[in-house]
């Protein structure tokens, strides 16, 4: 069961740094206008996302991953 939550998670985290290039619209939205260059926050963010999703899956990586999520 743990290791079918973990994939379950790493998976939720790799979709959701997609969807930060399919639909910026909507992330856009809800960076604070105070902070500059929302565009490259949302693809930063994404790229991060991504990353970190797919840092969770091997058991070297998961203790950075965590900590970064």
């Amino acid at each position: 069961m743990k290791k079918i939550s973990l994939i379950i998670q790493a998976v939720f985290y790799i979709v959701a740094g997609i969807n930060h290039f399919r639909m910026p619209r909507f992330y856009l939205r809800i960076i604070p206008p105070q902070l500059p260059y929302p565009e490259m926050l949302n693809n930063v963010s994404g790229i991060v996302e991504i990353l970190l999703g797919l840092l969770l899956l091997p058991k070297r990586t998961r203790s950075f991953a965590v900590k970064g999520i």
